[in-house]
């Protein structure tokens, strides 16, 4: 089973909420604004998509690419154990971290002004939150050291943030 991290730019509300929340005033707005992790699953015949969503963190049957702004291979990883710690410790499934995702875009807007506001649900995730949690527990149980993003906080990196770090690494291979 492999395992691509990859970005994406939607249209939709949410989309149009986080790229103001993570765009610096004055400039552009950025793109990605979402991040997932995907695994071919032969099993099934088709990649599966997961990452955290209006719905909460589920898979979905890719069908299309339209979005997606890059996509990177893991190099030399079997995500298949990786994705089923996942399962097992609850990552899918849990619902979407929407007061999660207001306080990370508060504490970007805002800086250290808000960090009290760092009560988040345990419960609850977003797609960077879980991306950085997977490649985390992939690089630790494949002993490489070389994927778990060392320095990236997976409560307040936003998907540019996270591209940018991605882009850097060698142990990913840009794949579209």
């Amino acid at each position: 089973m492999n395992l691509v991290v990859g970005f994406s730019a939607g249209n939709s509300w949410m989309s149009k909420i986080i790229r103001w929340f993570t765009t610096p005033f004055g400039e552009r707005p950025v793109k990605p604004t979402h991040t997932f992790i995907r695994v071919d699953w032969s099993d099934l015949g088709t990649d599966v998509e997961f990452g955290a969503g209006a719905r909460g963190v589920l898979p979905e049957i890719r069908t299309s690419d339209k979005n997606v702004v890059a996509a990177f291979m893991v190099r030399d990883l079997d995500a298949a154990p990786v994705m089923r710690e996942a399962i097992r410790a609850g990552w899918v499934g849990n619902e979407y971290g929407y007061w999660n995702a207001g306080v990370t875009g508060l504490r970007k807007l805002f800086g250290g002004v808000v960090r009290h506001l760092a009560i988040r649900s345990p419960k609850t995730m977003i797609c960077t939150e879980f991306v950085i949690r997977f490649l985390r527990k992939a690089g630790d149980m494949a002993a490489r050291p070389d994927i778990v993003l060392p320095g990236m906080d997976e409560e307040t990196t936003t998907a540019p943030e996270l591209l940018a770090e991605v882009e850097k690494l060698q142990a990913f291979e840009r794949v579209s």
